[in-house]
């Protein structure tokens, strides 16, 4: 029963290994691609190719993801609310990472957010929400800079009162409003998978040689007991 189990986790850490470097292939193929206007559809938009977005920020009404980590230090990924020009949705534009600072009490500096009309440049992601036990609440007058533990997007349409992308809108590095940049991870690297893959694998052939040793030991210990009879 052992063996078979093993077996079956390294060719499913395989089948991760396959996954993860064609998703990589993929978002690199994309992000060469020249961007182009994005305008709201029924559709969500591509994800990982380079877009334009117009509009304009919303005000004092800055969100910190909290519990983000880079380089060993936590810290916040700064989202603000951005208005698409001629539409009642707003993008949320990752505008990069920040440190927690001295304590949680204190809030983390941050870039001015310009009041004028904009044309950004970036792309949009997928954000995994954080699984919580608590049912996610908002604060019956929340201050801004706003905490918030995962992206609720049914939560964030009730606070700012209008449609909301689902997906991230990640800013450009080179962005005079982007704070420190963090590239959108896969996770789990490929290579890591593939060895992962590997270790399951060896210890199958690890189990079964040490099966079949037991195995030959035993009926080799029998075959001697046996002969010993006879000779009575």
């Amino acid at each position: 029963m052992l063996i078979p189990l093993l077996i079956r986790l390294g060719n499913w850490q395989l089948a991760r290994w396959q996954y993860k470097k064609e998703l990589s292939f993929t978002i690199y193929t994309s992000l060469q691609q020249a961007p182009q206007f994005y305008i709201k559809q029924p559709t969500p938009p591509t994800l990982y190719k380079p877009y334009l977005i117009k509009g304009h920020f919303l005000q004092d009404k800055t969100l910190l993801l909290d519990n983000k980590i880079y380089n060993h230090q936590v810290g916040y990924v700064v989202l603000s609310p951005f208005l698409l020009s001629g539409t009642q949705q707003i993008i949320l534009i990752d505008r990069g990472w920040v440190p927690l600072g001295s304590s949680r009490n204190s809030v983390p500096a941050l870039l001015p957010t310009p009041r004028r009309e904009l044309t950004l440049t970036g792309f949009f992601y997928n954000i995994s929400s954080s699984f919580s036990l608590a049912e996610p609440k908002l604060s019956a007058m929340p201050i801004f800079p706003y905490r918030i533990q995962n992206v609720d997007v049914a939560l964030l349409k009730n606070l700012f009162k209008k449609d909301i992308e689902s997906n991230i809108f990640k800013l450009a590095e080179t962005s005079s409003y982007t704070h420190q940049y963090q590239p959108v991870g896969l996770g789990t690297p490929p290579m890591k998978h593939l060895g992962y893959a590997v270790q399951w694998f060896m210890m199958a052939v690890a189990t079964l040689v040490y099966y079949l040793f037991i195995n030959c030991t035993y009926h080799r210990t029998k075959r001697l007991q046996n002969n010993d009879v006879y000779k009575f």
